[in-house]
């Protein structure tokens, strides 16, 4: 705080756009303590405070030189009490110039400011999504299909459980958490059951996914709860993050493999929090989707050699512990020089 404190102390000093000719300042371009502000930046501010530069939030030079500027009838002629330009046609253009390039510099800023906004920003509704349509959509087809008896509960728990997630996430602040990917994968399992619907699917099959669905909706919940560490099985935590994942993967043509889940590798048990480790894992995932899809773009033929591997070992000293492998890009081996 101190710190912030005195560089705004040094620029309400020495803020503004100061000019030189051919090296030597021209007066009083950038005096601060003269209260000078030749290019008016303080009162365009005024007027667009968030997108304006005013003279206190930036240190700025124009060098010019004597040669090229300094016609006697057409160009920068200096006063003769050498307190800056005469304000002829040619001080004018060089006003303009400057402004036009400090404009420029606003609209770049702007970019930069909203590229980092977005990136910090809290969830918000906006970003997380709405659901409505889809099950309203969902919700005409189960009437249709005289279902509503045998799905609508399944349909009133999957609404609540999303709405009550989406409270959560918009006001607790959960940024870590790839809120879009949740959003999407509850968004395509509410439309993939209202196609099932249509294509007159069995009713065994539309309850199986229905409940899937919201296994799914109780999955995400996991993750964001704040969990304190306690023994689990590392089956029970695998077995819950394919769950969450199982439409991606097939989404996406990635061949899935965790031996732990069909007895082919030991179980163990770790001290940790539930919900922490499943985000971890998931975000493991995302990337090795993403650098699966680098490797075997979306028109590839190959898109479906993607895959992804967890598993388990006990080759380190430390103990038992998780690996989590795919066939995408990987990193480049760089040999070691001694």
């Amino acid at each position: 705080m101190a710190e912030a404190a005195s560089l705004n102390e040094f620029l309400d000093e020495n803020g503004g756009v100061r000019v030189f000719r051919d090296g030597v300042r021209v007066y009083n371009y950038g005096e601060r303590a003269a209260g000078d502000d030749w290019l008016g930046l303080d009162q365009r501010r005024v007027n667009i405070p968030t997108r304006r530069i005013s003279n206190n939030i930036i240190l700025g030079a124009v060098d010019v030189s004597l040669e090229a500027s300094g016609n006697p009838q057409h160009g920068l002629i200096e006063k003769t009490n050498r307190e800056g330009f005469v304000e002829n046609e040619a001080y004018a253009k060089f006003k303009a110039i400057v402004l036009g390039a400090l404009i420029e510099f606003e609209n770049l800023r702007q970019e930069d400011k909203e590229r980092i906004k977005s990136i910090l920003k809290t969830p918000s509704e906006k970003a997380i999504g709405d659901l409505t349509d889809p099950i309203n959509a969902l919700r005409d087809e189960l009437e249709k299909r005289k279902l509503s008896e045998a799905l609508g509960n399944h349909l009133k728990a999957i609404e609540r459980k999303f709405n009550e997630m989406k409270e959560v996430m918009t006001h607790s602040g959960n940024a870590g958490l790839n809120l879009g990917i949740l959003f999407h994968e509850i968004d395509r399992g509410v439309k993939g059951l209202t196609n099932d619907i249509r294509r007159k699917a069995p009713a065994d099959e539309l309850l199986s996914r229905a409940e899937h669905l919201s296994q799914l909706l109780d999955g995400f919940s996991t993750l964001l709860r704040k969990d304190k560490k306690k023994k689990q099985r590392i089956k029970t935590i695998l077995r819950e993050s394919k769950l969450l994942n199982d439409n991606r993967f097939v989404a996406h043509d990635v061949v899935f493999s965790c031996p732990p889940l069909v007895a082919e590798q030991d179980d163990f048990e770790v001290n940790v929090s539930f919900g922490m480790i499943l985000g971890a894992l998931s975000n493991l995932i995302d990337n090795a989707i993403y650098w699966l899809q680098v490797k075997w773009p979306e028109n590839s033929e190959d898109r479906k050699r993607r895959a992804i591997y967890i598993g388990t070992t006990d080759y380190f000293e430390e103990g038992p512990a998780i690996v989590v492998a795919d066939n995408g890009v990987g990193l480049p081996w760089i040999p070691a020089r001694y």
